[in-house]
């Protein structure tokens, strides 16, 4: 049972511990080059339920690890929370030929969310090739990032014979699925990894009978989110209401 809480009227408040004392501290941006952000966490008040998930991704909120974050960047808006209608979604001609292409290749697998030394070896070189840190994580740090969670979640990995070429971690709500985080082999650029991982989760979604896939962010200016805007129809997340976009809304 949740605890009682004095702030019960508000769902968000009622679902989430007030942010931390340096909510309203800014940091280099994750996401944009010489940006700042703010990006306030706060922690669950109790377990979450997948109604619980679905309130806080319909409001725009992420997940990290245990904590739950949404943007409040003074002086930027271009973190854009989008996502996919699962039944009405409509894969390109080159995103079936992903499909097609890893259905014979590749193995598919569906677990929890676990750590060993493979899979943080593949994430750090992910990070690496890719130009997305310059510390190597830990396996402390994967755990606290991937494994742990909030909400009930799951792992998605890709397999070419017994080498891991990607792992796609989600949370399940009860009408909907999130991605959370992908990392994958770029070495295996043929198989569109980071494709592949998004269209698996719709599948995955339609066959759970998930209404909707939550993508994450779309910002227009970073090569490694704006590829989102490439599945289609979407829906974006402005001024506190889901609005209906073609892919021409957001590039």
């Amino acid at each position: 049972m949740r605890p009682p809480t004095d702030t019960a009227d508000d769902p968000i408040d009622a679902l989430l511990h007030s942010e931390a004392s340096t909510a309203d501290q800014l940091m280099p941006c994750p996401y944009l080059d010489d940006q700042l952000a703010c990006l306030p966490l706060r922690l669950p008040r109790g377990s979450l339920s997948g109604v619980d998930v679905d309130l806080l991704l319909a409001t725009g909120f992420r997940r990290s690890g245990l904590f739950w974050y949404r943007t409040r960047c003074p002086a930027c808006n271009q973190c854009v929370p989008v996502r996919v209608p699962v039944h009405t979604m409509r894969p390109s001609r080159s995103q079936r030929r992903v499909v097609k292409r890893a259905q014979v290749d590749l193995k598919r697998q569906v677990e929890v969310p676990r750590s060993d030394a493979v899979r943080l070896e593949l994430f750090n070189r992910h990070r690496l090739e890719r130009g997305l840190g310059e510390r190597a994580l830990s396996m402390q740090d994967y755990e606290e990032f991937l494994v742990h969670s909030s909400a009930v979640s799951l792992e998605l990995s890709f397999w070419l014979g017994q080498r891991l070429v990607a792992v796609s971690i989600a949370d399940l709500g009860e009408q909907s699925i999130s991605a959370v985080y992908t990392y994958f082999a770029p070495s295996y650029s043929k198989y569109s990894l980071g494709t592949l991982a998004v269209l698996q989760l719709a599948d995955l979604a339609a066959s759970c009978q998930r209404e909707l896939l939550y993508l994450g962010y779309y910002v227009r200016a970073n090569p490694h989110l704006n590829y989102k805007a490439r599945f289609k129809p979407q829906q974006c997340l402005r001024d506190g209401q889901w609005q209906d976009h073609q892919e021409s809304a957001l590039l």
